[in-house]
């Protein structure tokens, strides 16, 4: 599905494609015009066109101009990306981190296998599910989920509790991914799609030493609660901006 129909492509005509056809439409004028051709292409020319050459945008113009598609609510999916990458690699040096402590190095497959099923299951529900749901909900679903795990006491119980926000994984990532692709131009989407992955990528880079931290401080426990509480942190923060813009739109 991503190679025939990729996010960065949509079924709604593009800004070249309306300038081709207007450039066609321009040249069958031309053509048709048995004389005058200039004064024919003249008068197709829109009346608010500036004459004379064009002032060429400063550095500061061409990079705002570069970012008008980075809107609020392009960053808050940027965020939701970060936290879901952050929320991620901290459970996977929690889960090493607890089964090594705890002696059962050799049984970390049982853990990652239950946890990376769940997320494909959680996946293929949320594909089918017609109706999009916000990856902020998602996100806090998922990080909230993930605290639950620094109080199991061995393999099987560790295993039972990433089942739940296993489930939530794939769907997050899913749904942000879609948002972005909805929310930004078709011309500028591969350039978005990029600074999504760079969000992820950064999110996955802060959560395991950030878990790693608490770990050596407090225990194997310490890194599920600190990745949980902290993506838990960042929704909360988000969906309270979400309801205090929607107050301001009202009035």
């Amino acid at each position: 599905l991503m190679w025939f129909n990729p996010p960065t492509r949509s079924a709604v005509p593009s800004a070249e494609g309306a300038s081709d056809q207007r450039h066609a439409a321009e040249m069958a004028v031309v053509s048709a015009a048995p004389a005058h051709l200039q004064e024919a292409a003249a008068d197709l020319v829109p009346a608010g066109t500036p004459q004379g050459p064009a002032r060429r945008p400063g550095l500061r113009g061409r990079v705002s101009g570069s970012f008008t598609w980075f809107t609020a609510t392009v960053a808050a999916v940027f965020a939701v990306a970060a936290g879901a990458g952050m929320v991620l690699s901290g459970s996977d040096v929690g889960i090493v981190a607890a089964l090594e402590i705890g002696g059962h190095q050799g049984e970390i497959g049982i853990v990652f296998l239950f946890w990376c099923a769940a997320s494909v299951v959680g996946g293929l529900v949320y594909g089918a599910m017609h109706r999009p749901v916000s990856p902020i909900v998602l996100l806090l679903g998922m990080a909230a989920l993930t605290i639950p795990m620094g109080f199991a006491q061995d393999t099987w119980t560790l295993a039972a509790l990433s089942v739940l926000p296993g489930l939530l994984c794939a769907p997050v990532l899913s749904a942000a991914s879609e948002k972005v692709a909805e929310l930004v131009p078709e011309d500028r989407r591969g350039e978005a799609m990029g600074w999504y992955g760079s969000a992820l990528t950064g999110g996955v880079a802060l959560g395991a030493p950030l878990a790693g931290v608490f770990i050596d401080g407090v225990g194997p426990a310490g890194g599920f609660i600190s990745v949980g509480v902290g993506g838990v942190a960042l929704c909360l923060v988000g969906l309270l901006l979400q309801a205090v813009r929607r107050r301001r739109a009202a009035v």
